[in-house]
């Protein structure tokens, strides 16, 4: 699986009161539309989309919820933690996801994905593990509305420059709830690639326990967040290293 976000971030910072709905751990990114900014552009720049979406959401989240110690209401802080654990994790979703087609072999542009996650709102505090699996199932598109918003068209748009490239097969629409919706890049397997059945008890498996993916020099590498001061530090780990630790093997 290759990038089409800022999924090369290993630094996550805490969550502060902000004007901005979306995790401030997403740097390169307007919040909003995910379109890539230049080089240098100050993370508070944002898309009139974004800002029109502030101004019709952001209120009412904070006045229907309460406030947490950090200082954001409590739906703000679930939104921006479920940002940061949705991106530390995509890598394994999206092999997750490419299993699941091939184990069912349905097409991915007539289905869907719906990932259903519980927020653990008493954890300790670690990105990687604010929330776990409840359940994944795919359905018709035909049963739903395909996502028509500026996000997930520009998202998708992003994929279009891997058209012919060998195995890509296109993008799974892929709802994980309570809010978030993402194009996932799917492929044929190869002959070493991912493994067809187990796939939900090994994500679920790896989300429990914290294990994600950074792209480093252009390579997943899996490892674990670790704490350092204020901030969660991606730790890389080999596969052997992470099985010896929590008894999980990663889904490839």
């Amino acid at each position: 699986m290759e990038s089409a976000g800022s999924y090369e971030q290993t630094a996550f910072k805490p969550h502060i009161p902000g004007n901005i709905l979306g995790s401030r751990n997403l740097p390169h990114e307007c919040f909003h539309c995910h379109k890539i900014k230049p080089p240098g552009a100050p993370p508070s720049r944002i898309c009139k989309s974004q800002k029109r979406f502030n101004e019709d959401i952001l209120q009412n989240v904070r006045a229907s919820s309460e406030i947490a110690p950090s200082g954001l209401s409590v739906k703000e802080e679930m939104i921006y933690q479920q940002d940061d654990f949705v991106r530390l994790h995509m890598c394994s979703i999206s092999v997750a996801m490419e299993c699941c087609i091939h184990e069912g072999r349905f097409d991915a542009n007539q289905k869907f994905m719906r990932i259903g996650l519980q927020y653990l709102a008493n954890g300790d505090g670690n990105p990687a593990k604010m929330f776990t699996l409840n359940y994944g199932y795919s359905g018709d598109l035909s049963d739903t509305t395909r996502c028509s918003s500026v996000q997930y068209k520009t998202m998708a748009k992003k994929y279009e420059r891997w058209t012919g490239k060998p195995g890509f097969k296109g993008v799974l629409q892929s709802t994980c709830l309570p809010r978030l919706t993402y194009p996932i890049p799917i492929y044929d397997p190869l002959c070493n690639g991912p493994i067809v059945t187990g796939w939900y008890d090994r994500l679920k498996s790896m989300m429990d326990n914290g294990i994600v993916h950074r792209l480093l020099d252009d390579v997943w590498k899996p490892g674990v967040m670790i704490i350092k001061g204020k901030k969660w530090i991606f730790q890389e780990r080999s596969r052997e290293v992470l099985f010896a630790e929590y008894g999980v093997r990663v889904l490839y």
